[in-house]
């Protein structure tokens, strides 16, 4: 197998890696492209092969312009994203109180009452939400890990 080498630190990177030509950054922060060195004692070390590989210009791309309506998509999108992480956040922090504190049954009903109406708040198209993926999720919690 032939090894690729950080010509900054002689870190050791196998060939499979640039199997597409592509350069990445070492732990050092230089730039390793795919120039393949045969591997043998730093003194015995032959010249690197030239790949007719060159390296990308270091000017910066400008972004495409985006038209309205995908500008809309991707903020919806977005916005979906942030409300589901949040109600991902919120029965986690449920499960946890669940699992591993002794937090009192009414603060508990208290935060799943607070993420049954955010899921049918944010996600108004999903009935049931609620129901179906998280009232199951808690009550199998409390029957394994409250109930003596």
């Amino acid at each position: 197998m032939k090894i690729v080498r950080c010509p900054n630190c002689s870190d050791s990177y196998p060939d499979y890696l640039f199997e597409f030509k592509i350069p990445f950054r070492c732990d050092c922060g230089v730039l390793v492209s795919p120039v393949v060195l045969t591997p043998g004692p730093p003194a015995e070390r032959p010249q690197p092969e030239k790949t007719g590989w060159t390296a990308p210009s270091s000017t910066p791309v400008r972004p495409l312009p985006m038209s309205p309506v995908s500008e809309l998509l991707t903020s919806e999108h977005a916005e979906r994203d942030r409300r589901a992480r949040e109600l991902r956040r919120r029965a986690d922090r449920i499960s946890y109180l669940i699992v591993s504190t002794e937090t009192p049954l009414r603060q508990i009903e208290s935060e799943m009452r607070i993420l049954q109406d955010r899921c049918r708040r944010y996600f108004p198209e999903i009935r049931g939400a609620y129901e179906q993926v998280y009232e199951a999720r808690f009550q199998k919690l409390w029957r394994e890990f409250r109930l003596d």
